[in-house]
């Protein structure tokens, strides 16, 4: 193989894709990497059944149980980063009321709609405006 070749199956930054399909032995553009290209860079979300705040409590009891020494061991058992696994720790932060609202939806719908991005402004929150919140939210 190539060079050329093997450049096309490389991972690289969103803005250098054009390179994937240059051929530059002759200039010109190589239309047979378009499908290679396509599932390089396709993504498609993961559609959950459960609020990601079901992992997040298994993951912080398996914590306090020691089962798991630390965030970084927690992060190398589950493939992900330390950082992941801070940011997504941060839902235990959410006062009981939230939680238990959380673990209770079912729909894809639902649970898109109270992303970990927006339950962790909220649990940056004091309780009293968490309470708050939900209070809006449930009325």
């Amino acid at each position: 193989m190539k060079w050329d070749q093997v450049i096309r199956f490389v991972p690289m930054a969103a803005g250098a894709q054009h390179f994937a399909n240059h051929n530059f032995r002759s200039g010109v553009r190589d239309k047979s990497s378009e499908i290679g290209r396509g599932l390089l860079w396709a993504h498609s979300p993961v559609r959950r059944t459960t609020h990601l705040i079901h992992d997040v409590l298994k993951w912080q009891k398996s914590l306090d149980e020691g089962k798991v020494m630390n965030r970084a061991a927690l992060a190398k058992k589950l493939g992900i980063t330390r950082a992941a696994v801070t940011r997504n720790l941060h839902l235990v932060a959410l006062i009981p009321e939230i939680q238990n609202f959380l673990l209770g939806l079912k729909k894809n719908e639902e649970i898109r709609a109270f992303s970990l991005n927006r339950m962790r402004r909220l649990a940056h929150m004091k309780p009293e405006k968490q309470r708050e919140w939900l209070s809006g939210i449930t009325a």
